[in-house]
């Protein structure tokens, strides 16, 4: 598989036996972080040799052990999102984590779709301005963070 950020893409190779406890990680679009070895040769491109492959978590709930337990999890769900405009969340309120981690995820994934938050407390929506590269993954995510019926996608 090709794993890709910001400033560039590498391409990635992983034996049989280690690609299948990951395998529910890898998504088109899907946040992950990988180690493994760099290797090169002299007329071929650099290749990582991936040995861990996990699922991104928040950073202030980060431990090694929160962080072997979140990637035993399986992968969320995936929905379908065929000419979404715009996507509604309801959270609790604007300061809760909620938003946070779906402020991040649109910050990590930028696309098309705009993102418009329902606040609980207030009864009123809002908008930050954030486009999300809204898909069946990137949704199932979504219904992660806020729960399905929090959701709705338009």
């Amino acid at each position: 598989f090709t794993l890709e950020d910001r400033s560039g893409s590498i391409e990635c190779v992983a034996f049989a036996k280690q690609y299948k406890s990951f395998a529910g990680l890898i998504h088109t679009d899907g946040a992950v972080y990988v180690e493994g070895k760099l290797t090169y040769r002299d007329d071929t491109v650099p290749r990582l040799i991936i040995s861990t492959v996990g699922a991104l978590i928040e950073n202030s709930k980060f431990s090694k052990r929160e962080a072997i337990i979140e990637n035993k999890k399986e992968a969320p769900p995936t929905v379908k999102v065929s000419d979404a405009k715009t996507v509604f969340i309801r959270l609790p309120c604007k300061d809760s984590i909620e938003f946070r981690k779906c402020e991040n995820l649109a910050a990590i994934f930028p696309g098309a779709v705009r993102v418009r938050y329902y606040d609980n407390i207030s009864r009123e929506y809002f908008e930050t301005g954030s486009k999300i590269a809204l898909s069946s993954y990137i949704a199932g995510v979504l219904i992660k963070y806020v729960g399905k019926d929090n959701l709705a996608i338009r």
